[in-house]
Formats: C-alpha cells, structure tokens, sequence
C-alpha cells in the first residue's frame, strides 16, 4: 500500500488558490500536465494510481484548482459509464457543468 494519494490530496489542501491557478495563457503547459494527470487518474480510478483523483475533482468542482478552458473540456468529455461512485457523482461538478446537472424536481414550498 502507497500512501500517494494521501500525499497527493495533502498537498492539494495545503495549497493556496494562486499555487493552483493554471487558467492563464503563460501556465498554459502546466494546466496540459494536469489535465493528464486528472485523466490518467480516471482511467486508472480502481488502482492506486487513481488514489487522488476524487481530491482533484473535488478541488477543481470548488475553484481552488483552476485549468486553461480546453483542459476542462478534456476532463467533461471523459466517457463517464465506467466511472464508479463518487467519482461518477462529482465528474459533472468538476468541469463546471453543475447547472446541467439534473437535480430531480423542483420541490416548491406550500
């Protein structure tokens, strides 16, 4: 057992919102880097090389992490049927897309 996720996840926390913005034109090749990496993570969500990739989703979903708009649009068009649990309920989150989300009926009050 490797504790990389662990460490991984730590250092997403520790982290401060400037460390994690990749969203400009001269971080363009490091928001590339992680982008693969967040997708090298879901195609490999059931090993350990996936450990974090829950963190990482979660840190992008709430803007501390933020990619170049092409790199979202990689990680949103990741096929989501082999996706299991968490990871398949919080991927629509990540890139952005929680208004498509279908949150059930709107429940009015009476």
């Amino acid at each position: 057992m490797t504790l990389d996720g662990a460490i991984q996840a730590a250092l997403l926390r520790a982290a401060f919102p400037h460390e994690l913005n990749f969203a400009h034109s001269e971080t363009a090749k490091h928001s590339t880097k992680i982008g693969n990496l967040i997708l090298n993570m879901l195609e490999h969500h059931r090993e350990s090389q996936g450990e974090a990739c829950l963190e990482f989703l979660l840190v992008l979903a709430t803007k501390p992490l933020l990619l170049a708009e092409r790199d979202i649009a990689r990680i949103a068009s990741h096929p989501r049927e082999e996706l299991q649990g968490l990871i398949s309920v919080m991927i629509p989150y990540a890139p952005g897309e929680s208004a498509e989300v279908d949150e059930g009926p709107e429940i009015l009050p009476a």
